[in-house]
């Protein structure tokens, strides 16, 4: 197979993910309520934010989305925001990537190689005593969440560039005949194999289509409990082109679900090292971490949802420990 035919049709079978960590690919259950008592460290919704908004308006590219949103019973404060915030913008790219992918399959060999290998020796001799505690507290080694972290973020150096609220609202109008025609074009422009191939490499590709966005309607879900439960700025959240966010890269819903008050300050930031390192531990440990080889393959691989992914953070989890005391 040539490059663009193995990377799409490996991408729409669903073979490798080329999603952001914690993106999960599988239908949720229902998200939980939010603890009253938990506070977060971005700013709280105002009550002018919610009051006095203008009607929803059809012109939207992305009014449909808003219109399934009230179906599904998300708040017409936090809906109206969506219409009306400035920040928020459609784009189409996010309907395309997210559903084709990126041009070619990742190559994970860079986040194991002897530059990445010196920049987490320093993270962890920096960050020993925080990394310590989190390993005897959730029994996950402390190499395996500074590799999580390194992969992730290059341990919180980058942790992306796209607005999350238009991230979701985008990925939601995948299914939307328009834009599953355009994929549908890019498919055939790229794809060099048989008839019978590609038609059934389009019937995925429509599987796919609606599967995403049926997904980004429940990250915007959980947006709307983090924004108007929780108290959490989500206008302001920036993150990876799959709306992830923070050092551990959680998206919405696994930040409802496992995101933990590390340092025990009253506040919940995926943006702080303390936070972080006990969420990532935290997800991994729900997710069957446990001392065989199997059920620790099985934890990361929840975490992203590739082997080559696994493989590069147990490989560099690995060279720390041989040379980390």
């Amino acid at each position: 197979m040539t490059t663009a035919r193995y990377t799409l049709a490996l991408l729409i079978l669903g073979i490798w993910s080329c999603t952001s960590p914690v993106v999960r690919q599988t239908r949720l259950s229902p998200l939980p309520p939010s603890p009253a008592d938990t506070a977060i460290a971005i700013a709280s919704p105002t009550t002018t934010d919610l009051a006095a908004l203008p009607p929803l308006t059809a012109a939207l590219p992305y009014a449909p989305v808003l219109q399934k949103l009230q179906q599904r019973g998300v708040p017409q404060a936090f809906i109206q925001l969506l219409a009306t915030h400035p920040k928020v913008r459609f784009d189409e790219k996010f309907t395309r990537i997210n559903v084709l992918g990126t041009s070619r399959k990742p190559d994970y060999s860079h986040f194991y190689s002897e530059r990445a290998v010196q920049r987490c020796l320093r993270f962890l001799k920096q960050h020993d005593s925080l990394l310590q505690a989190v390993e005897q507290q959730y029994h996950v080694p402390k190499e395996i969440i500074v590799a999580i972290l390194y992969v992730e973020t290059k341990l919180g150096s980058y942790t992306g560039k796209h607005h999350i609220p238009s991230v979701f609202l985008s990925v939601a109008m995948a299914d939307d005949s328009m834009y599953l025609a355009k994929n549908r074009e890019r498919l055939r422009a790229q794809f060099q194999g048989s008839p019978t191939e590609l038609a059934a490499l389009e019937q995925k590709l429509v599987k796919r289509s609606r599967r995403k966005a049926q997904w980004a309607l429940q990250e915007l879900e959980a947006l709307s409990q983090l924004y108007l439960q929780r108290g959490i700025d989500v206008f302001s959240l920036y993150g990876s082109w799959a709306g992830a966010f923070g050092y551990a890269q959680f998206l919405p819903s696994s930040f409802l679900r496992w995101a933990v008050d590390g340092n025990q300050d009253g506040q919940v930031d995926l943006f702080s090292f303390p936070d972080a390192t006990h969420s990532i531990a935290a997800y991994l440990k729900a997710h069957g971490w446990g001392k065989s080889a199997r059920q620790q393959r099985k934890a990361i691989y929840a975490y992203n949802h590739s082997q080559d992914y696994v493989t590069a953070v147990q490989t560099l989890a690995k060279k720390l420990s041989d040379r980390y005391p």
